[in-house]
């Protein structure tokens, strides 16, 4: 929402055929990825099967799973910064593109 400079065509967002396409891989990736980095950076305590959280707090010398980081919650401000800034750096074009194009026809029924 913040690259876009003109509004959404209604007729497009619920078409494949439509100038934003089906699934984006980009957005999906970015997703998948920043969960990964962000759920490295979180601890849970109060569900045991979320004990494998906080992988990262060790290796990037944050105190580990104990340290004063630890319940800081860096991997929720982690996971949105980083899926802003790949966002604006990867899909800036095709946003462009998108908006540059002309609506799809209508299907003829």
């Amino acid at each position: 929402m913040a690259l876009r400079k003109k509004d959404y065509s209604d007729a497009d967002l619920f078409r494949n055929s439509g100038r934003y396409g089906d699934v984006r891989l980009i957005p999906v990736l970015t997703t998948i990825v920043t969960s990964v980095i962000g759920w490295g950076l979180v601890t849970n305590t109060g569900a045991s099967w979320l004990t494998w959280q906080g992988y990262l707090l060790g290796p990037i010398h944050l105190g580990g799973k104990t340290g004063n980081w630890a319940y800081a919650n860096l991997g929720v401000f982690a996971a949105l910064v980083l899926s802003f800034l790949v966002t604006v750096a990867f899909t800036s074009d095709s946003i462009r593109r998108q908006e540059e194009a002309a609506p799809a026809p209508l299907p003829v029924s």
